[in-house]
């Protein structure tokens, strides 16, 4: 079985609730959603998945700037992170490196 994710637009309680019903393997959260009060209605079973960063980031910041705004992210609590959804082609690589590394060196 391949495991399937859920995500709907939304930043309100019932979107999570609604995701829950949906039997799925994991949760996408829009950037907007406070991740505070998302801890509070995901089990903890389940895998919370959230956006990271804006859509200029992987071309303007600096790869030790990723690897601290990934770090602050997973520190929120979220599972794993994903990269903004708009990763132009501005885009620097050591940025997409570093974005890929920080998440495998989080401890």
């Amino acid at each position: 079985k391949m495991p399937q994710v859920a995500f709907f637009f939304g930043r309100s309680k019932e979107i999570i609730q609604f995701m829950l019903e949906c039997d799925t393997d994991g949760i996408l959260l829009e950037k907007e959603f406070d991740i505070e009060k998302a801890l509070g209605l995901i089990p903890e079973t389940v895998p919370l998945f959230g956006e990271c960063g804006d859509f200029d980031m992987m071309a303007t910041a600096t790869p030790a700037e990723i690897t601290d705004k990934v770090h602050r992210c997973l520190n929120q609590g979220f599972t794993t992170v994903c990269p903004p959804a708009d990763v132009y082609p501005p885009a620097r690589i050591e940025n997409i490196e570093a974005f890929v590394r920080a998440i495998r060196e989080y401890e």
